[in-house]
């Protein structure tokens, strides 16, 4: 048998662990096991390694103390040997930039700012010496931007500790390189990798950067300037990520924790994760970036995605807002009335723009993450759709029901279209209310306002509707055996609430013209307010 250690559960005292201990080893001497007595010692918390000290009790990794000293007393001497033209020994300075990538590891952000002493490094005056030499009398020339960043990196001696983690799991070992235990399909789900890490996804094309975290997405539109073909896409790539760390970190207040970055482009994750890039168009973003990390003591590391998988992002980066007449967003009273004579929350609204900024719930489809591509099984389901694409919408509504037939539902806005082809498609709806003609129902974007290829700032209502309008549902099919096929009849009470809700009896369509017809004329309108 060899060293051996063992760890005792933190409810045991260290004098029980003791007594513990020492029957265990009475045992094995008894079996026979010799024991060597001077490696009988309790483990130090507290190891030194190449100048770094690993807690394993505080599970961190921080410079030695002496260490710290050391490298701030050489900064010191480099600086007073600096000559009045800004002159020092390439030696000398390549000795400091040394030292102080060792820290690298431990200090947030740290390689970035040594990017500007590297440049100074190979500064070399072609009067003085020739580029590559290495002599004691080499001299390079130091920019006031390498100093105010060692100065910096000065400061931050005091910070430089990262945390490690002891349970042996790649996942944990390996986040700084961007690796999780979960697949990119989990990750994509739950946006929650091992440990609780939160995940946000991003892309970027020739004009704009989306991304998106749960239910919430963003577009950023990039000025001509910085478009194909004028600027690199790994700089509108790179921005995105940095827009969207920047967006979650403050709506969900992340600090002292890590998250996961999901990108397609292998560059800005090469930057993320090395926390540096020398590369002078994409220099300053990171600058930008690792100040904020290490203001808010947040660990970010980047996984790659492929473009193949990365679809709503690229949809959201690739969106163009058009002049459309399309875009109709209910009266919010005749939602909240809808929702009211609904037998459970909406959970999911199936025709709104890309930001669901014409949707009244949370999550929504639209044309980046299309409805006809959406499990529906278990959704309550509200829509409000294009109306070219309503026997669509019901189509594939019918057969995502068949699939969990007892927690499906849909709820429709239509307009009474009687000789329209789908009209026979709402057999079996339920009138949850019914809108004169005339009624000022919707809104749709400013036009007057909105800029070609851009989101439209504002809305404005479109004044009366030249038809009647519907709303019905679809409901379980466990509700539909409960009603009457075809017969006029209440919805937990919802045609006899008090003044405000609609005064007809609810009805179910038969999806003949004639017949519903007849039957829906039968009906009060509903008041809007």
């Amino acid at each position: 048998m060899d060293d051996g250690h063992e760890v005792a559960p933190s409810t045991v005292t260290q004098a029980e662990a003791t007594r513990q201990f020492e029957r265990k080893m009475a045992y094995l001497a008894e079996l026979g096991i010799a024991e060597s007595a001077k490696k009988r010692v309790l483990p130090t918390t507290i190891k030194s390694y190449t100048g770094f000290q690993v807690d394993s009790v505080q599970q961190t990794v921080r410079a030695e103390p002496k260490k710290l000293v050391k490298y701030s007393t050489s900064l010191d001497e480099l600086r007073s040997s600096c000559s009045d033209s800004g002159e020092v020994s390439r030696r000398d300075l390549a000795r400091v930039i040394g030292r102080y990538q060792h820290l690298a590891p431990v200090l947030q952000g740290a390689q970035q700012l040594l990017t500007a002493a590297y440049r100074a490094r190979d500064n070399a005056p072609h009067s003085l010496t020739r580029p590559l030499d290495w002599h004691d009398t080499t001299r390079v020339i130091m920019t006031p931007q390498a100093w105010a960043d060692l100065d910096l990196l000065r400061s931050l001696l005091p910070h430089a500790v990262r945390p490690y983690y002891l349970d042996g799991l790649p996942s944990e070992n390996g986040f700084y390189k961007g690796h999780t235990e979960k697949s990119l399909d989990e990750l994509l789900r739950d946006y929650t990798a091992h440990a609780n890490i939160p995940v946000y996804v991003t892309d970027a094309a020739g004009e704009a950067g989306g991304g998106h975290r749960h239910d919430d997405r963003f577009i950023k539109p990039y000025p001509e300037e910085l478009c194909a073909p004028h600027a690199s896409s790994n700089l509108r790539e790179f921005d995105t990520g940095v827009e969207g760390y920047l967006r979650y970190q403050q709506q969900e207040g992340w600090r002292d924790q890590r998250a996961l970055w999901l990108t397609d482009n292998t560059t800005a994750l090469s930057i993320v994760n090395r926390e540096g890039t020398m590369a002078p168009a994409l220099e300053g973003l990171s600058r930008k970036l690792q100040h904020h990390l290490r203001r808010h003591n947040v660990d970010l590391k980047a996984r790659h995605i492929a473009g193949k998988l990365n679809t709503l992002a690229d949809g959201l980066s690739r969106h163009q807002w058009p002049f459309t007449t399309a875009d109709w967003m209910i009266h919010p009273s005749a939602f909240s009335r809808a929702q009211s004579l609904s037998s459970s929350p909406f959970t999911l609204d199936g025709a709104a723009d890309p930001l669901g900024s014409n949707s009244h719930l949370q999550r929504y489809c639209s044309v980046v993450d299309s409805f006809f591509h959406r499990a529906l099984t278990g959704e309550n389901i509200f829509a409000n759709p294009d109306f070219t694409l309503i026997a669509d919408y019901i189509g594939y509504f019918k057969d995502q029901q068949q699939l969990s037939p007892f927690d499906t539902s849909m709820t429709l806005v239509l307009p009474v279209w009687l000789t329209a082809p789908w009209w026979r498609q709402l057999k079996g709806a339920h009138v949850l209310c019914l809108y004169a003609q005339n009624t000022p129902l919707f809104t749709s974007p400013e036009w007057r306002t909105q800029q070609a290829g851009q989101q439209p700032a504002s809305r404005a209502f479109r004044g009366p509707t030249r038809w009647p309008t519907l709303i019905v549902r679809f409901p379980p099919r466990m509700t539909c055996r409960s009603a009457g096929r075809g017969r006029s009849s209440l919805h937990h009470g919802a045609a006899t609430a008090a003044a405000g809700r609609a005064a007809g009896p609810l009805c179910i369509l038969r999806g003949q013209p004639a017949e519903d017809s007849a039957v829906l004329r039968g009906l009060h309108p509903t008041s809007l307010h």
